[in-house]
């Protein structure tokens, strides 16, 4: 009954249907329109990511200082002049499980077997600083 009416008032079923889909058409296109921005977006942002140097808490210029005056002794250039299996080479980090911030702050302020704890020693800033300095010289191969 419903179709009939509307066949009676707009002339046929065909213009009718012409009709209707001019209503959803802006929609779609305002869709469309709204999805390639957002998936534009995404693109920016994530290339901006994968462009970005891996960024850390601590400030490693002042960890510089701090691991000249702390650990330099036994981790000079990088070494390990207690375990040398063990060094601070990012390969050896990844392989013992010491390639991040947190394990480094974890290892320096709790000491592990030879290495002593600098908890009381060192602030929690400094010691943020060393882990800092050790992944960015790691990053680039303890390079001069």
């Amino acid at each position: 009954m419903t179709t009939c009416l509307l066949t009676l008032l707009s002339g046929s079923r065909e213009n009718t249907k012409r009709q209707s889909s001019r209503v959803i058409n802006p929609l779609s296109i305002m869709l469309k329109k709204a999805f390639v921005r957002l998936m534009t977006i995404v693109t920016v942002f994530a290339a901006m990511i994968s462009f970005a140097t891996p960024a850390h808490a601590g400030d490693a210029v002042a960890g510089k200082t701090v691991f000249s005056a702390n650990c330099a002794a036994c981790h000079a250039g990088g070494r390990n002049a207690v375990n040398p299996a063990k060094t601070l080479q990012k390969a050896d980090l990844d392989k013992y499980g010491m390639y991040s911030e947190a394990a480094i702050v974890t290892q320096v302020t709790g000491g592990k077997g030879a290495m002593p704890a600098f908890g009381s020693k060192l602030t929690a800033e400094q010691i943020a600083n060393v882990a800092s300095y050790v992944l960015s010289k790691a990053d680039d191969g303890w390079a001069k």
